[in-house]
């Protein structure tokens, strides 16, 4: 009786162990918000007072910037069983703390700090008068800290709506308040260039392209493609730069897929180009698909011009189908058949009937014959009867 007693209490401190950690609140720290201390003040103050006066070996660092893009579109990857039922603001804006203000400034300057300095869903900015307003969004970048050993360690960095729900894990919450972008990116810029693990250069490539400071992108984007990084960061900060419609953008991506001797990284900028979609960078596509360059690049070109979906787009294929270079003017007519809402059937039926290359003329019934559209079925097979009439 007395061993089976002990068994049953060491199951229930056991069982307690494990639930208590995830039973508490989260803890929030607040003083380290505020609007008039710098951002290096607070991320050095709060990683000091986290290794020293508390008793967690881990810590999330929280701070919200404005942005042109949506995060929630943007980072689909968060899954809803890893959440509060409280969204991030929520939590931050219920919870208070017992802290003492140490390792600051001044007491942290002794001055209240503003939470958020707007507590709706978006916002909408304009730059100049009379400009279109900008809609912006409240973004939250999340530092995940490991604090073993006295070492403050920034393991994980990602970032989500300050309306969504936050992680259930319950640790200390330090909360630095509302960033500008500039400061932002300049410091997650310095933990990509200080950190050896690539993992994390890769999560903060992302969150750099979320903050409105093209010039910085731009400048970030040429030092790290010239340096000796891996064609995973690569294809990386080329995605990151397909996320910005900008002339710059535009025009390190067309250089990038005229002259790096990597033919995969060239092939990336292409697609980057593509999924920018505006006039410029059909330009640009153009430009890679009718010049002499590498065959697979202009391959790529020609696919995502057949995208866009333009009138220019069927004419530019149009000609490109009569190219002396037979892989080019085959591939073309693939192109031709994967433009949207089967806009290049009329084309395909046309270079089936008419075009003196038989290869073509196979390569044409073939595609068309990939359809389940009946009015393409159709014109199929007046193809057939035109030929044989013929």
């Amino acid at each position: 009786m007395k061993n089976q007693n002990l068994h049953m209490l060491l199951k229930q401190i056991i069982l307690l162990l494990v639930i208590l950690p995830f039973s508490l609140s989260a803890q929030v720290y607040k003083q380290f918000s505020n609007p008039n201390l710098d951002f290096k003040t607070k991320l050095k103050s709060c990683l000091q007072y986290a290794v020293q006066e508390t008793n967690h070996k881990k810590a999330w660092l929280v701070y919200q910037i404005y942005t042109s893009n949506d995060p929630f579109i943007n980072n689909p990857t968060l899954k809803s069983d890893e959440y509060f039922s409280e969204s991030l603001d929520v939590l931050i804006l219920n919870n208070s703390n017992s802290s003492k203000n140490k390792y600051d400034r001044n007491s942290l300057l002794n001055q209240p700090s503003n939470i958020f300095t707007k507590q709706n869903r978006s916002i909408k900015k304009s730059t100049k008068t009379g400009t279109k307003p900008v809609k912006l969004f409240r973004s939250a970048i999340i530092f995940d800290c490991f604090l073993e050993s006295g070492f403050p360690r920034i393991h994980r960095v990602y970032y989500q709506r300050m309306e969504q729900a936050f992680s259930k894990e319950k640790r200390p919450i330090f909360w630095l308040g509302v960033i500008n972008t500039t400061d932002s990116f300049n410091s997650l810029a310095n933990l990509y260039n200080k950190t050896k693990h690539s993992k994390l250069k890769q999560q903060i490539i992302p969150i750099l392209g979320i903050h409105p400071t093209s010039s910085n992108l731009i400048n970030f984007a040429k030092d790290e493609l010239r340096a000796n990084n891996s064609a995973n960061l690569k294809s990386a900060i080329i995605n990151l730069l397909g996320n910005s419609t900008g002339y710059e953008s535009i025009k390190l991506l067309t250089n990038i897929a005229f002259k790096i001797s990597n033919i995969e990284i060239r092939k990336k900028a292409v697609q980057a180009l593509g999924q920018i979609g505006n006039p410029l960078a059909f330009s640009a596509l153009k430009m890679l698909a009718t010049r002499k360059t590498d065959l697979a690049v202009r391959k790529e070109a020609i696919f995502w011009i057949s995208q866009f979906g333009y009138d220019q787009s069927i004419q530019i294929l149009k000609q490109l189908v009569t190219s002396k270079n037979q892989a080019i003017s085959e591939y073309t007519v693939f192109a031709i058949s994967q433009i949207p809402e089967n806009r290049g059937t009329p084309l395909l039926a046309l270079i089936a009937k008419k075009s003196p290359n038989p290869k073509l003329r196979e390569k044409a019934i073939f595609w068309m014959g990939q359809s389940k559209d009946q009015k393409e079925i159709d014109l199929l097979i007046d193809v057939f009867n035109g030929i044989e009439n013929e």
